[in-house]
C-alpha cells in the first residue's frame, strides 16, 4: 500500500459515476463492468452533454470513436466546466488531472452556494 494516491482509468470511471448521479436525478444506465472505462467515461460525459443541450445554446455534437484518448476526455471537462459554471480550469491532460477536474467539477456542483435572489 503507497502513501500517495494513484490514479487509473478505473479512478477516473468511478469519479465520473459520481458526477453523474449528481446531475441527475434519476440517473441513465451504466455499465457496472465497462469493458473500456475510457469509453464508459466518454459515454457519461455526452449523457451530461445531451441533457443540457435543451438549456444551453447550441452544443458541438461530440463524436464517440472507437478509440477515446485522454485529451479527449480532458477537452469534454473543460467544455462541462465552461457550460455550467462558466470558469476554465488549469488542470493537467493526464488521467490524474482528469480525475482531479472531474472529482472539481463535482464538488462545485455538490458544495456550491445558491446565487439565486429572490427580486
Amino acid at each position: 500500500m503507497s502513501l500517495f494516491k494513484t490514479y487509473s482509468p478505473k479512478h477516473l470511471y468511478i469519479e465520473t459515476v459520481r458526477l453523474t448521479n449528481t446531475i441527475f436525478h434519476k440517473a441513465p444506465v451504466i455499465d457496472v463492468d465497462p469493458s473500456s472505462y475510457f469509453q464508459s467515461v466518454s459515454q457519461m460525459h455526452n449523457f451530461i452533454i445531451q441533457d443540457l443541450k435543451g438549456i444551453f445554446p447550441e452544443q458541438q455534437e461530440q463524436t464517440t470513436s472507437a478509440q477515446i484518448t485522454i485529451d479527449q476526455l480532458h477537452k469534454t471537462l473543460s467544455e462541462l466546466e465552461q457550460l455550467l459554471f462558466g470558469t476554465i480550469s488549469n488542470f493537467e491532460s493526464t488521467i490524474e488531472g482528469c480525475c482531479l477536474h472531474t472529482k472539481h467539477i463535482h464538488q462545485k456542483l455538490s458544495f456550491s452556494k445558491s446565487s439565486c435572489k429572490i427580486l
